[in-house]
């Protein structure tokens, strides 16, 4: 038989929230019980409506159902997320210096992964993706833009971004 362990109070606070929730989906009359000063649930029922205070409190009972199940199921696997974090860290240095050893003895590939990033860019510019073209927080991009307008920047940006795309896969393709 096993001994009660604290974190057992996380899911019973799961399961009465969860009733709680079944109650504000039934319509149930007791869930926005009323209570005295500003501060209570008739105050805002006359505000916003009863059926926005539903959804509101419905919305709050399901972050409490996720937040306390989450914690119950964290500390019924503490062991086991400590091993897993530690090795997610090794495997991710692991990676790392492996893509460092691997570009140190392939050098024409950082050409591709530069086509890669120009490429993305390329599109970018070419589908008129809002954050290719936002020139917010840089003073010369707002600058272009003043001096040759957002269309006329746009086209400069694609015939570099494709000039530099071009080079790139040439010198990657040529290397091997």
């Amino acid at each position: 038989m096993t001994s009660f362990k604290p974190h057992y109070v996380y899911l019973l606070i799961t399961f009465f929230l969860i009733i709680y929730l079944i109650a504000i989906i039934r319509k149930k009359d007791w869930v926005l019980f009323a209570g005295s000063g500003k501060y209570n649930f008739d105050y805002f029922i006359k505000i916003v409506g009863k059926t926005t205070v539903r959804l509101f409190i419905g919305f709050l009972s399901i972050l409490g159902i996720v937040a306390s199940f989450s914690a119950f199921y964290y500390h019924q696997n503490k062991d086991n997320n400590d091993k897993t974090i530690n090795n997610i860290k090794e495997n991710s240095e692991g990676v790392i210096n492996q893509f460092n050893n691997f570009i140190s003895l392939n050098p024409h590939y950082s050409y591709l992964l530069v086509a890669a990033g120009f490429g993305i860019f390329f599109l970018g510019f070419l589908f008129r993706w809002n954050w290719v073209l936002n020139p917010q927080g840089n003073h010369r991009m707002v600058r272009f833009h003043e001096i040759f307008g957002e269309e006329n920047v746009r086209k400069i940006m694609i015939v570099i971004t494709a000039i530099v795309t071009i080079i790139c896969l040439g010198q990657f393709f040529n290397s091997n």
